[in-house]
């Protein structure tokens, strides 16, 4: 029993009364698509990536009212009000001209390594339609150290399976993900069971000494996933993506309560459901 895979799936309710409506995504400024954006339906808590031409296709229920929220990196957020079918819609998203904080940047030091990890586990973490980030917590002990590396236990089945990577800086009332500390999409491959990337180029100092580096899936055909559930007596399947994410037990020398934090379609950060005994396994490489 060695090689058992274990998956930690939490699975969505049913929905009934779907239809599905589709679009295209596209910068306000140069008409061009905005590849991946995220597409989600505010009360139902669900939603959708846009695929590299900017297009998606999500189901909205007829007998309910909600609100689409499109966001995207470097973009602003836009929400549209639907009522059932809605078709070819043109949602142009207009850019974000932001500037991070200002940091003193010191003469680096040697690297240094936070949850280091040598080999992945059998137990892997996915997604399901009301979370598409899960962030982990990182105290680096010092100010303005830069992050030059970040290395995640993945599994996929497919060579091009894409996700991408958000470092948000801590907010100090209530520990959870803030802001965001770098105006770049960090989009990546998964590749083996350790996926190295690189994000030096991006120039991320972290100016407290704690911070969250979270994945964010992106919910594409490519990327998906259809996993049989526990009724065996029906043929319905359950749908997560890839890639999944390595995970543990919870380690004691973690003493950060809330270490692990979700981001669902609504938009709120809130504690891990699992966070009483799961770590995941995301380390990072500062200097």
């Amino acid at each position: 029993m060695k090689n058992l895979l274990y998956l930690v799936l939490f699975i969505p309710l049913s929905i009934f009364g779907q239809l599905p409506s589709n679009g295209t995504i596209t910068d306000s400024k140069n008409g061009k698509p905005v590849p991946f954006a995220t597409i989600a339906l505010k009360k139902e808590n669900r939603g959708v990536n846009a695929d590299l031409k900017g297009r998606f296709e999500i189901a909205i229920n007829d007998l309910l009212a909600d609100t689409l929220v499109i966001t995207s990196v470097g973009y602003k957020k836009r929400m549209i009000s639907v009522l059932g079918t809605v078709n070819n819609l043109n949602i142009a998203l207009e850019p974000d001209i932001y500037t991070l904080k200002k940091v003193v940047v010191k003469k680096r030091g040697a690297e240094m390594g936070i949850g280091l990890f040598k080999t992945c586990s059998n137990a892997y973490m996915m997604p399901n339609d009301s979370m598409w980030q899960l962030a982990k917590y990182f105290n680096v002990g010092k100010e303005n150290q830069q992050l030059i590396k970040i290395k995640i236990c993945t599994r996929t089945i497919n060579s091009t399976t894409k996700f991408r990577l958000r470092i948000y800086n801590i907010d100090s009332t209530n520990q959870q993900p803030a802001e965001n500390l770098c105006n770049e999409i960090i989009e990546a491959t998964a590749s083996g069971k350790i996926t190295t990337v690189d994000v030096k180029k991006y120039q991320i100092y972290i100016p407290q000494k704690e911070f969250f580096i979270a994945i964010e899936w992106i919910a594409i055909p490519e990327n998906l996933v259809k996993l049989p559930t526990l009724n065996l007596q029906n043929d319905v399947m359950i749908k997560t993506y890839y890639p999944y994410i390595g995970s543990e037990n919870f380690q004691k020398n973690i003493s950060f309560e809330n270490h692990l934090w979700q981001l669902n379609y609504s938009g709120y950060w809130k504690p891990f459901v699992a966070n009483s005994g799961i770590n995941i396994l995301i380390s990072a490489i500062l200097e």
